[in-house]
């Protein structure tokens, strides 16, 4: 059976597990830097939360961030690579688990205050599967989940339609290798997807990036419905 564009997105992320470590560790990625990682850092304290779920936390640098703040936080991530090096890094709780066993999965409590996704979202189908998961693993009536992706705006998609996009790793350094397609949903489209998981907007949050003015990102804040 043909390899689906959800599989080449975690295949990609296998391949270069070791490249994205090093480039988070050396913060070689400037608008992290600059903007999106303190303001996705700064979402998650506004609800003042106890227990945080970091879903496809990577190498696991906001499940520490958290730490230090005092919050009770676990990462998980469908890369095994890159779970293993969160953990190597220490602090924290990480475990393996792809997106579509989030409710199934034995290590995880219950329920979370705040579930944040930070660029993690890439494909279609797993997004949706994702979505309707988390809405089932908030504290009820006060949890919150919280989105940073790309700015719908910003992306280069002409015409203006939702769908998969070429990747690419333009900018990042030649160790990266098979960048994975991902797909892009216009701001209607995210609201749909929204609806049907059964989340709510509450509002969202622009990220600016200092020396342009422009939106860096998108922080999205639902609730469950």
């Amino acid at each position: 059976m043909p390899e689906s564009l959800e599989q080449k997105i975690i295949r990609s992320y296998q391949l270069n597990a070791d490249a994205w470590t090093e480039i988070i560790a050396k913060e070689g990625i400037k608008s992290r830097q600059l903007v999106t990682n303190k303001a996705i850092v700064d979402a998650v304290l506004s609800h003042q939360p106890v227990d945080v779920l970091d879903v496809g936390c990577g190498e696991g640098w906001l499940v520490r961030a958290l730490i230090d703040q005092s919050i009770n936080a676990t990462g998980i991530d469908g890369v095994e690579a890159l779970v293993n090096s969160a953990r190597k890094r220490g602090k924290g709780i990480f475990e393996i688990c792809q997106y579509e066993d989030i409710e199934q999965c034995p290590a995880l409590a219950p329920s979370f205050d705040v579930i944040v996704c930070n660029f993690a979202l890439l494909g279609e189908q797993s997004t949706q599967d994702l979505l309707s998961a988390c809405a089932n693993k908030l504290v009820l009536g006060k949890g919150r989940l919280l989105i940073q992706t790309l700015h719908p705006l910003l992306v280069n998609s002409s015409p203006y339609f939702t769908g998969w996009k070429e990747g690419s790793w333009a900018g990042f350094p030649d160790t990266f290798t098979e960048p994975p397609d991902w797909y892009f949903r216009t701001l209607e489209d995210w609201l749909a997807v929204f609806s049907d998981a059964g989340l709510v907007l509450l509002g969202i949050n622009e990220p600016r990036h200092p020396q342009t003015g422009e939106p860096a990102s998108i922080i999205f804040n639902c609730a469950s419905v």
